[in-house]
């Protein structure tokens, strides 16, 4: 189980993070999680949206420079320490990832949960098989 992740890649001036936001704002797609990297050649702006492939049809018919990718999605206890003992899990069982974030559950203010880009098909396996929960697109939107 996967989350899709789109990814826009703009020029670095603040209108085009505007146009973006609208152009899936007028497809009626619903932006639940957003980030932006702002790099010298543009920016990065990274969604997770409740219909992304209404987003990604719209932001190509627009020309936008637009790519999707499944990530995935974990719940974890938001304690301290939790992070620690989820990336060693990750260390101990040779799984490397791209790109990672954590943020407030958003449903359950005693979980956090980390999006993790990874390209082993193990990872949810060893997710689950160490009691955390994999979540869905749905779970998040």
């Amino acid at each position: 189980m996967s989350v899709s992740r789109i990814t826009v890649f703009v020029p670095p001036e603040p209108d085009n993070i505007i146009r973006v936001t609208q152009i899936i704002g007028e497809a009626g797609v619903n932006g639940v999680i957003m980030t932006l990297n702002r790099l010298y050649e543009g920016n990065t702006i990274r969604f997770i949206v409740d219909k992304p492939h209404e987003a990604v049809e719209a932001l190509s018919k627009n020309n936008c420079l637009v790519k999707a990718e499944d990530i995935y999605a974990i719940e974890i206890d938001d304690v301290p320490g939790s992070l620690a003992s989820f990336l060693g899990l990750l260390k101990k069982n040779g799984i490397l990832y791209d790109s990672l974030q954590v943020l407030p559950s958003g449903t359950d203010l005693e979980k956090a949960v980390i999006l993790i880009q990874s390209d082993l098909e193990i990872l949810p396996q060893i997710v689950k098989q160490n009691g955390y929960r994999l979540l869905s697109g749905e779970d998040l939107t």
